[in-house]
Order: C-alpha cells, then structure tokens, then sequence
C-alpha cells in the first residue's frame, strides 16, 4: 500500500516535532555533561545490543550493558558534536 503523499502542513508539523526533539536532547545532554556525567545513546550504525557512551570530554566508548555492569567493547574516537 502507498500511503499518500505527506501536506505541507503535515512536513512542517514533522520538522517541528522532530527540532523539539534534538533540543530537549542537546538540553538534557549539556545538564549530564555540566555534572560531569556521560551520556548513551545509540545511532543508525551501532551495533545491536551494544550503546556509545560519551564523556563531557569528548572521548566515546562503544559499551555492551548487562546485569553485572558495562563492557567497553571498543573505544571510539572523539566526538565533534
């Protein structure tokens, strides 16, 4: 089934949604970095099962999460966001 195509209101109202969003996240993302704490998250390309942990100093961390902690399974290089 084709779903009909999107009005321009609809795309807006996705674009607004989507910018709210990215900012509660940025927001939150600057309170955890200003207590010194890391964030997670997950893009596209991580791997299944495993998370990025971010440090306020920029170093990433690809971490796998289970009852008896976390495991680095690979550092990643720094972030540029």
């Amino acid at each position: 089934m084709n779903n009909p195509p999107m009005t321009e209101h609809e795309i807006n109202e996705q674009i607004w949604k989507e910018l709210s969003t990215l900012e509660s996240y940025d927001g939150g993302k600057r309170h955890r970095f200003s207590l010194g704490l890391p964030i997670y998250y997950s893009d596209d390309d991580t791997p299944d099962g495993l998370t990025i942990r971010e440090y306020p100093d920029g170093r990433r961390e690809l971490v796998r999460r289970h009852s008896e902690g976390e495991e680095i399974v690979r550092v990643l290089s720094a972030s540029l966001r």
